[in-house]
């Protein structure tokens, strides 16, 4: 069986961590937070490459498939970024509960 290789790494956070998502290929890491605050890590370098916020209560939730980040919310909303550019490419509103997963 071949040996595998585990890397820990401390990426700091100010906040309780909510959830975790990784992109497919690996290289990306989202972590939501009870802050209202999402932060991208670049797990090549281990640099925050983008914090996403806009939500106003914690953020619960967030799911990545290839350039995209979807992130729900304590605030009954969910966020989807392009992780490219970081702009909003929706705001879905309308829930009725808190979104616990995405």
């Amino acid at each position: 069986m071949p040996q595998q290789r585990i890397v820990l790494w401390t990426l700091k956070h100010e906040a309780l961590v909510m959830g975790v998502s990784y992109s497919e290929d690996s290289s990306l890491v989202a972590i939501c937070c009870d802050n209202k605050i999402t932060k991208v890590w670049d797990l090549r370098t281990y640099d925050n490459v983008m914090t996403l916020d806009g939500h106003t209560n914690s953020v619960s939730c967030c799911s990545q498939n290839n350039f995209v980040l979807a992130t729900g919310s304590f605030d009954k909303t969910i966020r989807i970024s392009d992780l490219r550019t970081g702009n909003l490419l929706l705001h879905l509103v309308g829930h009725t509960s808190p979104v616990s997963s995405v």
